[in-house]
This record gives structure tokens, sequence and C-alpha cells, in this order.
């Protein structure tokens, strides 16, 4: 851990009637820009779910009204409201509940985590011990996240990979690759 030597800090900036220095001024500006981030993606969020909910396919998905959910990204925790709707099988005859907002959104795999998050998570995670990353993580974004879920997305990822790579290697044997071979 690098620590500075502790000297006399003086407040010398004035930032909302408070006298602050300079690594105070920066944590409360950096806190303040990360809610208002959090803020902006979750109006963003709300309104592309509205698009979602309007130009839905109204015979195949009813709607059954709005849930609250959380979203753990770099920001921090994203609080917001979707759609759920209700989607029934005719041939079983039997119903789901889905939201269109997190399949369109990618987040129906690993949970409300965003990419950037789950990229994170695995980097780090390459690095250091589950726990280490998970707490890297918390300290750069604010989350809550614990050692497991770390080692969750990292696992998930994995599977995407394997998944994605036994595609590459099926396609390759069946001279379908998705590249050009040239030979010197």
């Amino acid at each position: 851990m690098v620590s500075k030597t502790v000297r006399e800090s003086k407040g010398i900036f004035e930032y909302k009637g408070e006298w602050l220095d300079i690594g105070e001024l920066e944590r409360k500006i950096y806190s303040e820009a990360m809610a208002f981030g959090r803020q902006l993606l979750s109006k963003a969020i709300e309104a592309a779910d509205q698009k979602l909910a309007e130009h839905r396919d109204k015979s195949k998905y009813r709607d059954k009204g709005y849930r609250r959910t959380v979203l753990k990204t770099v920001m921090g925790e994203i609080e917001y409201q979707r759609h759920v709707y209700v989607v029934t099988d005719t041939q079983k005859g039997a119903s789901a509940a889905i939201y269109l907002l997190d399949r369109h959104m990618g987040l129906d795999t690993v949970g409300l985590f965003s990419d950037t998050v789950c990229k994170m998570a695995v980097e780090a995670a390459c690095a250091v011990s589950y726990r280490r990353a998970a707490t890297e993580i918390n300290d750069l974004t604010g989350l809550r996240l614990s050692h497991e879920s770390v080692r969750r997305i990292v696992q998930d990822a994995g599977s995407w990979e394997r998944e994605r790579v036994e595609k590459l290697a099926a396609a390759a044997k069946a001279e379908n690759g998705a590249g050009a071979y040239e030979t010197p």
C-alpha cells in the first residue's frame, strides 16, 4: 500500500462552505461526479425501457408493470425500474416473466453487472486473488462486491470464452473459418 508521509494539511480550498485540503476536495468532487453519472445513467436506462415498451410486439409480450432493480456499474449502484412482461408459450401452455430491457442490455447472463465491471473483475482476478480483486473494485467504484461475486463473474466469462473458442474450432474444422487463409 502506498502512503504519503503525514504532514500538517491545511484546508485551503473552500467548497460548499467547508475548508478542505486537496485530498478531501478530490474525494468530494469524485463522489459528486459519480452520483451525477449514476443519475444520468438511470434516466437513460429508463428512457430506453420506455422505448422498448412502446415498440414491443404487444401480442407476444404482455406488460405486467414495473419492477425496481439495481445495476452494478463503475459509477456505483444504479437503481432504476423496468417493465416486466409475461410471455406465454401457446404449445406448452407455460408462461414466463422476462425483462426486455435486461435482454437488450445483455444483462440476462451474469446478473446485473455492467460489462465494464465484469471486465474489471476478470482483469483484476488474473493478477490477484478474488478477495483482493473485490477489494480493489470496491475501492474504485464504491460497489460492495464480494470475492464470491468476482469468482462467479470470472467463471461465467471463462464459459463464454470456451463456447466462443469451440465455435471457432468447429468452423475451422469444417473449413468455414471467419478469416482468409493465405499461404506465403
